[in-house]
């Protein structure tokens, strides 16, 4: 997951592509925080919202 405004927003579509297994997803969530910051800002609740839905999807 990354932020669109973010630099690592193509990389980690890259990762994602190129990674072992099917079981890869990408979101990318509007705004420019990094990392651990998104959580602070409006996408925060939408992206543990996610987090939870893979593990117990995955877990």
């Amino acid at each position: 997951m990354a932020s669109e405004g973010e630099g690592m927003a193509g990389e980690v579509r890259r990762m994602a592509e190129e990674a072992p297994g099917d079981r890869n997803e990408v979101l990318v969530l509007p705004g420019d925080a990094h990392a651990q910051a998104i959580f602070e800002t409006e996408e925060g609740e939408r992206l543990m919202e996610t987090i939870l839905e893979r593990l117990e999807e995955y877990g």
